[in-house]
């Protein structure tokens, strides 16, 4: 009886670490995303390059922003979270994002291939795109 209590006790805590470990990942890339996103669109409202802003959002979440790289409008962020899933044991968790404009490659020059027609990484015709006006 001892030992099925033992191998419980083992699977349980192997469980606990893997949740944690999981969760941590999920949550540096969510904010990997996030920065980079906003360190993006800061560019694209004033030209300024953005990792600042990708550091901000980073220290909000109480991530550390291990590295930030903008060339132009493309942003290539990377963050580290640190977690802890069974005591005595600490490691990070590590993500990456980049974002900018669709068309535009690494060396700022415009991608010679075109996406099809009906991706989901092309905006919607403006035709489908109708406001719609409250009651």
């Amino acid at each position: 009886m001892l030992g099925v209590v033992s191998v419980a006790l083992v699977l349980a805590l192997g469980l606990g670490a893997l949740a944690r470990s999981t969760h941590a990942q999920a949550r540096a890339q969510g904010v990997a995303d996030l920065a980079a996103l906003a360190a993006a669109h800061e560019y694209a409202r004033s030209g300024v390059p953005g990792c600042p802003v990708a550091a901000r959002v980073a220290a909000w979440h109480q991530v550390q922003l291990t590295e930030c790289r903008a060339v132009g409008p493309l942003v290539q962020v990377h963050v580290a979270v640190s977690l802890q899933p069974l005591p005595g044991w600490r490691t990070r968790a590590h993500a990456g994002a980049r974002a900018g404009p669709v068309g535009i490659d690494p060396l700022g020059a415009r991608a010679t291939s075109r996406l099809p027609r009906g991706s989901p990484h092309l905006p919607a015709p403006a035709s489908l795109l109708r406001q719609v006006r409250p009651s």
